[in-house]
């Protein structure tokens, strides 16, 4: 694929300069929507530069009000680990592999969701589903 066409399409998903909203992972809304039951609002810290739509389309998904979902836009996989610091967030899903690496060293312990880019060799707890996820929260 030409380079400048990822560049283009990565740089959309960043930005949300798209139409089509993205398709949700499998299972994806039923765990998050349990998890809104005992957290509130529902933190997600993404390095994207700035929210867009995903505060809107993560409620729609979750089934709650906007007010029931926070999403914090850093910029930098670098600034995550102070966001979810102060909000007290001691468990993390994560699917970038140095980010995690990151968070162990802040005293955050993450879960790596399992991707085509992250397939190295690491000492996390991994997992390839929703489903997978949910089998680790006490709920």
């Amino acid at each position: 694929m030409d380079p400048e066409v990822i560049r283009t399409i990565l740089n959309r998903i960043m930005t949300g300069d798209y139409t089509d909203p993205l398709p949700a992972i499998s299972g994806a809304g039923p765990v998050l929507a349990r998890i809104a039951g005992y957290r509130s609002p529902l933190l997600f810290v993404t390095a994207r530069p700035y929210p867009g739509p995903i505060s809107g389309w993560m409620s729609a998904l979750v089934g709650v009000e906007p007010a029931a979902v926070q999403v914090v836009a850093t910029g930098t996989y670098l600034a995550k680990t102070q966001v979810l610091l102060e909000s007290g967030i001691r468990c993390f899903v994560e699917d970038r592999l140095e980010t995690c690496y990151r968070l162990r060293e802040e005293g955050i312990e993450p879960v790596l969701y399992r991707q085509p880019w992250n397939r190295e060799v690491h000492p996390f707890t991994e997992v390839g589903s929703w489903r997978e996820l949910s089998e680790l929260i006490a709920f």
